[in-house]
């Protein structure tokens, strides 16, 4: 066997190695364990009294909190303070050493009305979060070391105005989170610095005013937040120099007035909230990359007033809670050029009527959203002599997959309202006043999710629902209805036995009435339903009407035909009706043979009494 020899450098290059080791042990373990001399550093602070802060590894420290720092590059130590006063974190924070490298510094629940210029002079974390501690004031100069900032979060505090320079050195700045706050306004020079900032947080203030070119350097901002907030109006300069923003947040102010082109500018848009505001009027357009679009809680009273234009992205769109009473046959015609568009929600508006071709212009649509209404029908009756049946409004909705009708005024459901959408899945018709359902109404759909509870339902027609498919049902609820069961043909209850757990009764399983309670307490066999036209009604109501003419009428004839009244004396009797008595005589030699011996007693009888 042939040794191999190792030269004489390898063992000395070890040898170095280990006493390299040994002299450096100390700092081999600072580095596995940062968080050792931070806690020394804290104890040192204020010997004999409860620490003020502490130091964990950040998958521990900021377990109930939310990680703002996720650069690979940092060690992950997280220093919290809570619950303490300025004094003892003012304290804490001067007894540490600036090359101790820190992840995330988190002050909350503590007294820091004031935040002076050297509080964070010995450390440079990489986020800084100062939340719910009173914070009102930043004295200039306050975050002037903090060349690694990233991530700014001072949410939950009592600002009530921002200084021109707080920010101006902070050039690495990220995200600022200003939320919850009392700003009141914002002008100029405020953010001017904060060139690579991609996310600002404004929501929850109580700003009425922003002048224009406040955000102007802020080219990189991706997502900006305002909601929450008494901004009234909107104008072109409002919004100028955010090209890059993709998600804007204006929910919740006073907005009634937008101008014309305010958004124009925002290209990259892709998220555009406007609800609960007060705008009538809105002009949305050249917005490419739009998706999401939320007009809801606002005061629009016609889609006339809706201006959509060249919004080829756009994938939903809400429109809850206006006061809309009619979706006429062009008021969607400008979603047309939205190809992408699977989503549109009219809930809770005033809707009574949906023009008969308004749908075929979002032919693409998913998702219908138009509960809360005043729908009565799923049909309408074409204006145009192309054809003179009628036809279900959503006929052209071959895409759509759920489509939500409860708490309308629908009484029925007539065979073609729904079969014409063959992708139908989820179909909600509860809280309605449904009495009748055609038998072919639900025929080759293949819904998952059914929902007819409490509606005027006491009778189906055995096969509407044999196209569904109970092993792929997820939930069917037919509960608080006026259910008739007849013993022996009632098969809605059994065919619910086996949907299994699908069968959800909202109210529980005695809400089903009788569905529940099989052959027991049943009625006798009535006959199915049938239909019947209106002319019909008409004409057997008018017969019955002639028919009791006519017999008012004879019978008024008959009683004068025998001249005497319901009460009358007996001599007065004889006197009026002296014919009477002629007709029973014995000398009518034409029917003397058949007077009977009681006819002559009741003559002679009756002439006793007239004499």
């Amino acid at each position: 066997m042939k040794l191999v020899s190792i030269p004489l450098s390898f063992y000395i290059l070890i040898l170095l190695l280990l006493v390299a080791l040994d002299a450096e042990s100390d700092v081999l373990n600072d580095f596995l364990d940062p968080c050792t001399k931070i806690e020394e550093a804290f104890r040192a602070a204020e010997p004999g009294k409860p620490q003020a802060c502490h130091c964990l590894p950040e998958a521990l420290g900021a377990l109930n909190h939310e990680i703002i720092s996720t650069d690979s590059r940092t060690n992950g130590t997280w220093i919290g303070c809570t619950q303490q006063s300025f004094t003892a974190i003012f304290r804490a924070m001067n007894s540490l050493n600036e090359s101790i490298p820190v992840s995330q510094l988190w002050i909350w629940n503590s007294l820091l009305n004031v935040i002076p210029h050297n509080l964070f002079s010995n450390i440079q974390p990489e986020s800084l979060a100062i939340e719910n501690s009173g914070t009102s004031l930043f004295r200039q100069g306050a975050f002037s070391n903090m060349k690694r900032l990233k991530h700014l979060r001072l949410r939950n505090n009592i600002l009530k105005s921002i200084e021109s320079k707080t920010f101006m050195e902070l050039d690495n700045l990220k995200t600022l989170d200003l939320s919850g706050n009392k700003l009141t306004t914002l002008k100029r020079g405020h953010f001017d610095n904060l060139v690579l900032l991609e996310t600002l947080m404004l929501s929850d203030n109580r700003i009425q005013q922003i002048e224009d070119g406040t955000f102007a350097s802020l080219a990189n901002v991706k997502s900006l937040n305002l909601a929450n907030n008494k901004i009234a109006n909107i104008t072109k300069g409002t919004f100028a120099g955010l090209v890059g923003v993709e998600k804007l947040n204006l929910n919740s102010n006073n907005i009634s007035f937008i101008e014309d082109g305010a958004f124009d500018h925002m290209t990259k848009l892709q998220h555009l909230d406007l609800g609960e505001n007060q705008i009538s009027k809105v002009a949305i357009k050249g917005l490419p990359l739009l998706k999401r679009l939320y007009i809801n809680r606002n005061r629009i009273k016609s889609l006339e007033n809706v201006a959509l234009k060249d919004l080829k992205g756009l994938s939903l769109l809400n429109v809850d809670r206006n006061s809309i009473e009619r979706i006429a046959d062009n008021d969607l015609l400008p979603l047309a050029d939205s190809p992408k568009l699977v989503s549109l929600s009219f809930v809770e508006n005033n809707i009574t009527d949906i023009g008969c071709h308004a749908m075929e212009n979002v032919r693409h649509l998913a998702v219908l959203s138009l509960q809360q209404n005043r729908i009565s029908s799923l049909s309408c009756s074409p204006t145009t002599i192309e054809s003179a049946l009628v036809q279900s409004i959503f006929r052209s909705l071959h895409e759509l997959q759920s489509l939500f009708l409860s708490a309308n005024i629908i009484t029925t459901v007539e065979d073609g309202d729904l079969n014409v959408l063959p992708k139908l899945r989820n179909l909600l018709l509860d809280h309605n006043a449904i009495s009748r359902i055609g038998r072919s109404a639900l025929k080759g759909l293949k819904l998952t999710n059914l929902f007819l509870n409490n509606n005027k339902l006491y009778y189906l027609p055995e096969g509407v629902f044999d196209t569904l498919n109970v092993t792929e049902i997820k939930a069917v609820d037919l509960s608080d209805n006026p259910w008739e069961c007849i013993c022996g043909r009632e098969w809605i209850g059994r065919w619910l036995n086996q949907l299994g757990q699908a069968n959800m009764p909202s109210g529980g399983t005695h809400s089903l009435g009788c569905l529940a309670k099989g052959c027991e307490h049943t009625k006798e066999i009535i006959e199915e339903p049938t239909d019947h036209s209106l002319w019909i009604t008409i004409i057997a109501s008018i017969l019955a009407l002639v028919a009791l003419i006519f017999l008012v009428t004879a019978s008024y004839v008959y009683m004068q035909s025998n001249c005497y009244p319901p009460t009358i004396s007996l001599r007065n009797f004889c006197r009026h009706c002296p014919t009477l008595f002629t007709r029973i005589r014995i000398a009518d030699h034409a029917t003397s043979n058949f007077i009977n011996e009681q006819s002559i007693f009741i003559h002679l009888e009756t002439r006793k009494i007239c004499a």
